[in-house]
Parts: structure tokens; C-alpha cells; sequence
């Protein structure tokens, strides 16, 4: 879909920055841990985010919802 293509379009962006600033910032012997805890991160949250906005979707009205993303 146009919104998986996006999403994958945005990360193909952002993932080599966020990779340079963590070689940039963390030390060598701990880089292999910080890789790993970004990818954790950027997977957790691209497995758990539809699935709570769904759940939140179904709970808050529209308005309430899109004002809670809006704050983010």
C-alpha cells in the first residue's frame, strides 16, 4: 500500500543517519549494544504502533485520537 511504502521510504531515509550518529557518539566497544537497542526500538515500534492505534481507535473518538497524535 501507498502508506507501507512511505513508512519504508522514510526509514530508508532516516536509518543511515541514525546509524552515523550512533558511530559518531558511542564508543567502539559499545556500538555493537547500541545498534542492537536501535533496532529493537524501530522494530518494536513499527510492530506496536499500528496495533495501538488501533486499539486507541477503537476506544477514543476520532477527534481525541488525532489531537493525541498531534501532540506527539
Amino acid at each position: 500500500t501507498a502508506a507501507a511504502a512511505l513508512a519504508g521510504a522514510g526509514q530508508g531515509a532516516c536509518r543511515p543517519a541514525f546509524q552515523a550518529l550512533t558511530a559518531e557518539t558511542v564508543d567502539p566497544d559499545r556500538r555493537q549494544q547500541a545498534n542492537a537497542a536501535m533496532t529493537l526500538a524501530v522494530r518494536s515500534s513499527t510492530l506496536a504502533g499500528p496495533a495501538l492505534t488501533a486499539l486507541l481507535a477503537a476506544v477514543l473518538d476520532v477527534r481525541t485520537l488525532l489531537l493525541g497524535i498531534g501532540l506527539l
